[in-house]
């Protein structure tokens, strides 16, 4: 089972628990298990970047973060409103998924990368890269996702060191085309 379906199997069970038991620590809880799993996957990533990749305990982060960014917004009353709380979150997803799509040739997994994007073609009901990639700007334009960096004040070149710097290099390595 993939990471994404462990969590949506596991997480509405331990979500329920939670809070009904512990409501007033929701927070607190998915907080921990942020911290916990971040933790966990940074010392993973460093020995271990394969089965780092695989496991639900140290990708569960990255699940996490949208958990508490709908928390945040539901509380602080945000909700619905145009926010620049979850702007960077596909910034460029449809750029990096046409990367690995394009150079499929180059993919190094033990699976058929090909047969997984014709599944997410699928799923999204598009016949090729380019719907995929019209559909993805139209849900992030209906979403007020920006992804021009211009209009989000960020420089590249000035702060290309920073942005260079912050990349895991063994967590991009675990990308099915190498970079």
């Amino acid at each position: 089972m993939s990471v994404e379906e462990q969590y949506y199997v596991l997480f509405p069970i331990i979500f329920i628990v939670i809070f009904k038991y512990f409501r007033k620590y929701l927070f607190h809880f998915l907080l921990l298990g942020l911290i916990t799993s971040l933790l966990l996957a940074d010392l993973g990533s460093k020995n271990y970047p394969s089965s780092t990749f695989y496991f639900l305990h140290t990708r569960i982060w990255e699940l996490i973060c949208g958990s508490l960014l709908a928390y945040l917004e539901i509380k602080l009353g945000r909700r619905g409103q145009k926010s620049s709380w979850g702007k960077a979150v596909g910034l460029f997803f449809e750029k990096f998924f046409e990367f690995n799509f394009n150079d499929l040739d180059r993919s190094e997994t033990s699976f058929d990368l090909k047969k997984r994007f014709d599944s997410t073609f699928n799923l999204f009901d598009v016949n090729n890269i380019n719907d995929f990639s019209y559909k993805i700007k139209n849900l992030k334009k209906r979403a007020a996702l920006e992804d021009n960096l211009s209009k989000l004040n960020v420089d590249i070149n000035k702060n290309l060191e920073k942005i260079i710097g912050g990349i895991n290099l063994l967590r991009l390595s675990n990308n099915p085309v190498k970079i």
